[in-house]
């Protein structure tokens, strides 16, 4: 029972397998027995020919083409997946794929694959922006840089027949067409449908076909040279399509019409993201235009509340405040100026520094303005202005630099502090310094001469003793010393009391100056 089982399994295959195409022979229909998955590799991007959609599904005329010839032989087409065209030569090559279902002939792949009759034949066009010179055929690539996808049959011919154009290759088509529409490049050589189809879908709109390359892709189905048997029966299968059926297929896919750009959805995606953009960024402008506005009045209010501060301090100051420019001209002169000096601070303004100066100060006061200028930072140091009426005023100047927002100097700022009451107290600390000075002198003279005495008093005393006590005249010469001696003492002692008066006097005007006073007295 199992054996006549069998018998009518065998006998059931082999009649739907001359039911389906009867140009087999019996060694082909045995073959495709044993061989019942066949491994096909398209290309992942060449469409509208074949490639995979978003989902990884097979796609093009080819597919449409290995389905007609997949029910035909009643066998099944497994799909391999590669990322690139030399991905799918290279499996090729090393046989991890049978069979190729769109692919131009040429003499290296003729090395490792068989070829059956071409079932789609495409000129290869020259692609070229459209503000680009027009370029009709190949001669005119000599010195352009040229894109072909690497491993299409274009790089082959290229090399063959015109070995001396350079050719840049890149991984997929549309990464050579945005090289072309970016102006990164300036010719692609591609085929003519692939070309269209990607323009259109990528809605690149300042591309166009600005001539023919003479050369046209064949597109064959290749199978694997060691399987000669295979190609056989891809080719009768192959040869079995109508040739309205292929045309019907090629319509399909294929339309060399421009489309509007209106019809293009890419399009309308793009226009619409760019309206929504520019609604954004108009917004944006708008939003960030009202926050500077308010950010500039409120700045603009602090800075006038500021500059209020500043001048009320300035102008209320008894210091003379003035600015001068990286030349040394006033660009702001205090009131203060005025009570200082006797002139109008406007009649100031726009002059040099120099023309308020006592000449021998102008020119070590210059040395200082311009060492200022470069960034050294000057001490305090005094100066004489000239007043209206001819005095001269001494004043003690405590200069900056301004500098702008970049951190630049523009000028330099004083301030000019009156010391006349100054000099006038260290004048007198002088005077009576000298005074004390002398005083000192002459008391050291006077306690030389009191000690002289005292010794000779002492001396006197003792000669006395020797003499006859009750000789009036020995008396009377000590009663003489002892007045001598009590004049002379009266004398050291007033000397003694004015020396303090004048250190008193010398404290006082150190306090005035809020200095240390110099001098304890000893009362």
């Amino acid at each position: 029972m199992k054996k006549l089982l069998f018998v009518i399994l065998v006998f059931t295959t082999l009649s739907s397998i001359q039911a389906i195409n009867t140009n087999l022979t019996n060694e082909e229909r045995e073959w495709l027995a044993k061989h019942q998955i066949i491994s096909i590799a398209p290309d992942p991007d060449f469409p509208p020919i074949e490639w995979f959609d978003e989902n990884g599904i097979y796609q093009g005329i080819s597919s449409e083409f290995m389905d007609l010839i997949s029910r035909d032989l009643g066998i099944h087409f497994e799909v391999v997946h590669c990322n690139n065209w030399d991905e799918v030569l290279q499996k090729a090559r090393d046989r991890k794929v049978d069979m190729l279902p769109a692919a131009a002939q040429t003499p290296q792949r003729a090395e490792y694959m068989d070829f059956s009759s071409p079932h789609l034949i495409f000129p290869g066009v020259i692609i070229t922006r459209n503000n680009f010179p027009e370029i009709k055929t190949t001669e005119q690539l000599q010195g352009k840089k040229i894109v072909v996808v690497s491993g299409y049959v274009w790089q082959d011919f290229l090399s063959i027949y015109q070995p001396d154009i350079e050719i840049i290759p890149v991984k997929t088509l549309l990464d050579g067409l945005r090289d072309i529409s970016t102006g990164v490049q300036d010719v692609m050589i591609a085929t003519l449908p692939v070309a269209i189809y990607y323009i259109e879908q990528e809605g690149i709109l300042n591309l166009r076909v600005s001539g023919e390359t003479g050369y046209f892709t064949k597109l064959s189905i290749l199978t694997r040279k060691d399987w000669p048997i295979l190609g056989t029966i891809i080719q009768k299968s192959l040869s079995n399509i109508p040739a309205d059926k292929k045309k019907e297929i090629n319509r399909k896919w294929i339309t060399l019409d421009r489309k509007s750009i209106f019809s293009n959805k890419q399009f309308w995606i793009i226009l619409i993201l760019i309206l929504v953009f520019s609604l954004v960024g108009f917004i944006i402008i708008l939003l960030f235009n009202r926050i500077l506005k308010q950010q500039v009045k409120k700045q603009t209010i602090e800075l006038s509340i500021s500059e209020q501060k500043y001048r009320t301090l300035t102008e209320t100051s008894s210091d003379v405040v003035f600015a001068l420019d990286t030349k040394g001209i006033f660009t702001y002169i205090s009131s203060a100026f005025e009570k200082v000096t006797g002139y109008q601070s406007k009649q100031f303004l726009g002059c040099s520094f120099t023309k308020m100066l006592a000449p021998e100060y102008i020119e070590t006061t210059i040395d200082n303005f311009n060492r200022g200028i470069e960034g050294e930072k000057i001490p305090l140091y005094e100066v004489e202005f000239l007043h209206k009426n001819g005095i001269r005023i001494p004043a003690e100047l405590n200069v900056s630099s301004l500098f702008d927002n970049e951190g630049k100097v523009v000028g330099r700022l004083a301030v000019a502090r009156d010391i006349t009451e100054r000099k006038k107290v260290e004048k007198e600390i002088l005077e009576k310094s000298i005074q004390l000075e002398k005083q000192f002198k002459i008391s050291e003279k006077q306690r030389i001469a009191t000690t002289v005495l005292l010794q000779d008093l002492n001396k006197t005393t003792e000669n006395l003793k020797t003499e006859i006590i009750g000789h009036n005249k020995s008396e009377e010469k000590l009663k003489a010393r002892m007045i001598e001696l009590e004049i002379f003492n009266d004398a050291t002692v007033d000397r003694e009391l004015k020396i303090n008066e004048l250190r008193k006097e010398i404290n006082k005007l150190l306090k005035k100056m809020d200095k240390k006073e110099k001098y304890k007295i000893i009362t």
